[in-house]
């Protein structure tokens, strides 16, 4: 059985821990390695996490780690060995059989990508299943289906040959790595089991409306350059017509009304290309939120989807 490293940055998330850590344990697939790696937290996280390193010898911590979230994850990355590779943040988790079938359907492929729920307390679940099969990589920087932190078993071997690393802005980090990582790829599997949940009741994630954005922009024009530099010059309309609207629209959605309507009028043919050209599997709340860049009715239409 090969090994899969399973990478997880935490700060401050004893709360969820527990129900995170649970769901490695729980996985009917049982070569992986646990490599936590805590962030200076300030509450009882290290002391949740040295339990479970005494319960089972599968489980790691990188404790204070010398650099901050997320070059944590980079960090992680460095001191595994698994052939295999998963980045799961803290408060969220897996389904029982993600990585038995994450290794069953990645043998052919260069990636494996799960259907997925977001939690929003009790028994609020929102899922999103994909279509079964295997899509190419441009299907999934298309946003076809969602290639990101939690729901992809990723090939270490990739991440190694062409240096592919999280970046250290704290916004958008996960869009700049996995970009890359479907850049060299070609072909993704993607499964209607749905192997991870967002939680949403714990998120630790804050989208900080404008500050987001701007450094969102950053973080986009790190990764276009790069591409360029690698020969990937097409993959940059490609993200440019597709992530980027999305991410966009993610930050302006939780930022001040001026803000909305300046980048909704800036960019609104790119928003509006995406919306009728995209298969993206969001599209209802693109659409809610992009009206809701001029008129403020996003609940409503959320609500009656």
């Amino acid at each position: 059985m090969v090994k899969v490293s399973i990478i997880m940055p935490n700060k401050n998330n004893a709360k969820w821990l527990p129900k995170s850590i649970d769901s490695i344990l729980d996985q009917t697939y049982k070569n992986w390695e646990l490599i936590i790696v805590d962030d200076h937290s300030t509450d009882d996280s290290v002391k949740v996490i040295k339990e479970f390193m005494d319960k089972d010898s599968r489980i790691d911590c990188i404790c204070d780690p010398d650099v901050s979230y997320p070059l944590t994850k980079n960090l992680g990355f460095e001191n595994s060995s698994g052939k295999y590779v998963v980045f799961l943040d803290s408060d969220d988790w897996l389904g029982k059989e993600f990585l038995e079938r994450g290794i069953k359907n990645i043998k052919n492929v260069d990636g494996y990508a799960s259907s997925f729920a977001v939690w929003f307390g009790g028994d609020k679940y929102r899922k999103f299943i994909f279509e079964n099969g295997v899509f190419s990589n441009i299907d999934a920087l298309k946003l076809k289906f969602r290639f990101r932190n939690g729901n992809t078993l990723l090939k270490r071997s990739i991440i190694e040959e062409y240096v592919i690393r999280f970046p250290k802005e704290q916004r958008s980090e996960d869009i700049y790595f996995y970009s890359l990582y479907l850049a060299f790829s070609r072909e993704i599997f993607v499964d209607d089991y749905v192997g991870f949940i967002v939680n949403r009741v714990g998120s630790s994630v804050s989208l900080s409306g404008i500050s987001g954005l701007l450094e969102t922009f950053k973080v986009y024009e790190k990764l276009f350059k790069v591409l360029e530099e690698n020969g990937k010059k097409e993959l940059v309309n490609v993200l440019g017509n597709n992530d980027f609207v999305f991410s966009m629209l993610t930050y302006l959605d939780s930022a001040p009304r001026k803000y909305k309507v300046r980048y909704g009028i800036k960019y609104f043919p790119n928003i509006v290309r995406f919306l009728l050209n995209s298969d993206f599997y969001m599209k209802d709340w693109a659409f809610a939120t992009f009206v809701d860049l001029f008129v403020p009715v996003k609940w409503l239409l959320r609500k009656i989807r």
